[in-house]
C-alpha cells in the first residue's frame, strides 16, 4: 500500500527542522521546533479534512493519525531537549 509509505507529516515538518538547525541559537531552533509542531497540527487537519470528505477511508486516516502523532511525540521530546540544554548555564572556557 503506498499510503503506508506516505511521509506526509515528515513532509510538512523536515523544512522547519532542517532551517532551525543552520541557525546558532538554541533559541531560534526552538522557535522552529514550534513551527514544526505547527506543521504537524496542519497535517492532522488536512487529514480530517480528507475522511470527512471521503478522500481517505478510516483505515487510512487511522494510520496517517498515527504517524502524525507519533511526529508530534518526536518534536515535543527534541524540543524539551532543547529548551533544557538552553537553560544551562555556559561553562567558563578553561585556561
Amino acid at each position: 500500500n503506498s499510503l503506508e509509505r506516505c511521509p506526509m507529516p515528515q513532509v510538512l515538518v523536515d523544512p522547519h527542522l532542517a532551517e532551525g538547525a543552520g541557525h546558532a541559537s538554541q533559541a531560534q531552533f526552538n522557535r522552529f521546533l514550534e513551527i514544526a509542531l505547527a506543521s504537524a497540527s496542519e497535517a492532522e487537519y488536512h487529514l480530517l479534512l480528507a475522511r470527512d470528505l471521503h478522500l481517505l477511508s478510516a483505515r487510512d486516516y487511522a494510520q496517517l493519525e498515527a504517524r502524525v502523532i507519533e511526529v508530534r511525540a518526536m518534536l515535543l521530546g527534541l524540543r524539551k531537549r532543547v529548551l533544557a540544554k538552553s537553560k544551562e548555564p555556559r561553562k567558563a572556557l578553561e585556561k
